[in-house]
Order: structure tokens, then sequence, then C-alpha cells
């Protein structure tokens, strides 16, 4: 729910910024940073900094009109309104996005959820985000470089900056997508708008047409794969369910990191009387005293996990998840001429597991 929020904020923002509203777009980017992900300053700095330099948002005066007041106005209303709502809903005194910096700036601690190569954004992430879309920027710099450049570069700029930070995850630059996308929408326009100057015009036109197929048939298998990429939300799910006519005792439920990553959210906590604890680094008899486990790998068998780490509870159920994408060759030059048998098969395997603690 963030994320789709915080898309629509923010390219309303970028849209009022390519229309000259640069007030305007000032404050939705500050309400977006500090409302959703305190990190988007890395991305609207480069866009707004080149305004700054240039005199057309003045830093100090008037006051209405400059960055300082436009900052001021915008800030302080949000802060009032919504840090005792995030306080209340969080039972203490919270900013969230002050506990995001504490955590990933300050105490650099990003790194525990694993790290990536420095340059995995660019050769990996976007690609896989872009897909076919990707081919059409350096093709687009030669048909109108004077507007792709401004309009790309804060967003390369906003993926470089972020790469310093060692833990990645597509979703922390999904904001480049759409943006990113504008250059293969140029040399598409360019294109259908010359369709019937030649042929060969038309012949390209067409093939773009092939493109947008490509890309959505691409994102289809992209999303089955997502929608099976949850086994921990799921898997507490199963248990809230089959344990529905417990929900007011007193129960308590350990969530292994794994599941945490993989679905388990607070919004999921459904029972009040229930205890959700996802503390990490437990020992054998800590785990001992909770009613039911949520655990998972990715690495292992999870029946080979249950019988070597969790002698003290048994295994309710077992919670099938997205394991990989495998793509056929072809074997032989017939088979060719049948390209259905080269469409990317998901595999599935059970990734998470739901324990009972054996003395119930």
């Amino acid at each position: 729910m963030e994320k789709v929020a915080l898309y629509g904020e923010l390219l309303f923002s970028v849209s009022l910024w390519l229309e000259d509203d640069l007030k305007g777009a000032a404050r939705w980017a500050i309400a977006a940073t500090i409302l959703f992900r305190f990190e988007l300053v890395l991305l609207f700095a480069p866009l707004f900094l080149p305004s700054l330099l240039n005199g057309r948002i003045p830093l100090f005066s008037p006051i209405s009109q400059s960055a300082i007041g436009i900052a001021a106005t915008t800030v302080i209303p949000l802060v009032v309104l919504f840090l005792p709502l995030d306080s209340f809903f969080w039972r203490r005194p919270c900013w969230p996005e002050l506990d995001v910096i504490r955590f990933n700036v300050l105490d650099n601690r990003s790194h525990e959820y694993g790290t990536s190569p420095a340059l995995w954004y660019f050769y990996s992430a976007m690609p896989r985000a872009l897909l076919a879309s990707i081919v059409f920027i350096p093709v687009s710099l030669l048909l109108d470089w004077r507007r792709v450049v401004p309009l790309c570069a804060p967003f390369l700029v906003f993926v470089a900056l972020y790469s310093a930070l060692p833990h990645k995850e597509l979703r922390f630059i999904m904001y480049v997508v759409p943006v990113l996308s504008v250059p293969a929408a140029l040399v598409f326009a360019r294109l259908y708008l010359n369709r019937h100057k030649s042929f060969v015009y038309r012949l390209l036109s067409w093939g773009f047409y092939g493109l947008i197929a490509t890309n959505l048939a691409a994102n289809a298998v992209f999303t089955l794969a997502s929608v099976r990429n949850y086994p921990g939300g799921d898997a507490l799910s199963w248990l809230q369910h089959s344990q529905r006519y417990d929900r007011a005792r007193a129960r308590s439920v350990h969530i292994d990191v794994y599941a945490a990553q993989t679905g388990v959210s607070r919004f999921y906590e459904g029972y009040e009387a229930w205890e959700y604890n996802k503390t990490e680094g437990l020992t054998l008899s800590e785990l001992n005293r909770f009613d039911f486990l949520i655990v998972g790998t990715d690495s292992e068998p999870v029946k080979a996990l249950l019988e070597r780490d969790y002698p003290g509870h048994r295994a309710m159920v077992s919670i099938r998840g997205f394991a990989s994408m495998k793509y056929r060759m072809p074997k032989s030059p017939s088979d060719l001429l049948k390209p259905l048998l080269f469409l990317p098969t998901i595999e599935i395997d059970e990734r998470v597991a739901v324990l009972k603690k054996r003395d119930e």
C-alpha cells in the first residue's frame, strides 16, 4: 500500500516538474520524502539542484517562493499531523522514517539483510524491470538527447548514489522505471508518426508492437512468480485461519528471518491476544516456549531443516513458494517450430513450514 501511494505521489511531482511548476513539484517531493521514503532525497536532490543553482528556485527570498519557505510550510503541517498518528499506531513516540534512517544510514546495518555487488542495480535490477525497453535508451539519445538527458540523468544519478548501500532490492529503485521507459515511448512515437514515409518505418513500428507484446508476456510470467514469492505471509494466514477458534487465547508465535522477509508483516497480525515474536538468534531452549514457529529456508529442503533444528515442535503444514525459473533450450531444429516449448517454467518448492509445540 505504501509503494502504491508513493508511486502516485512521486510521479505527480515529476509531472509538475516537467510542466515547470517547480513550487508544486517541490511540495509533493518533500511530502513523499517525509511521509514514505526518506532516501528519496537522493532522487530529488539531483532533480531540483539545477533549479536552485540557476536561481529559478530562490534559496531564501522571497520567503513564500523560496526553497526554505516551501520546505517549512510543507514539513511543519505534515509533522504536526502525522507524528501523533504514527506514534499512536506504533504505540510509542515515532517517526517511522527516522527509524529507517537510523538503521540503514547511522547504524549502517542494512547489510544484515544481505548484500549485492555495487553495480547490481545497473546490470541486473534495471534490465529485469525495463525488459526490452532498455535497449531504446541509447537510441533515444541519438534522436533527442536534449530532452532525454535532463529527464533521465537525475534518476540514473539516484540509482548510482543508492548503489552505495550494500543491501539492494529492486523495490528500492522502482520509481525510476516509469521515467526510464519514456525514451522507449519517444522512439515509438517517432517511428509511428513516420510510418507512412517508408516501408522501413512501417516495419519498425510493427516491430515495436511486438516489443510491447514481449514486455506484457514477460510481466505476466514475473507476476505469476511474484504471487508465489511470499510463503511467509501465506504461512501466517494459514496458521491464523486454522486456529481462528483460539483467537482469544494467549498464544505465542515465533517468526524467523526468512518468513519475515517473505510476506509476514505487522498488518498480518490479526489476533490481539497472540504474541508475534521476530527476535533473531534465539537458542533452541528459548524457541521451545513458543506454541507455534514459522520457519523457512531457500538453501535446503524445509523438512531437513525441521528434523535438524526444531525437535521440540512438529510440522503442521509446509507452504510452497517460488524456487526458480527455468528456460528450455532447443534440442533439435524441429523444436524451433514449437515456440510454446520455450516459455519459461516456474518451479515451486516447499519454502516455509508452520510448526506446533509437541506437548500440545
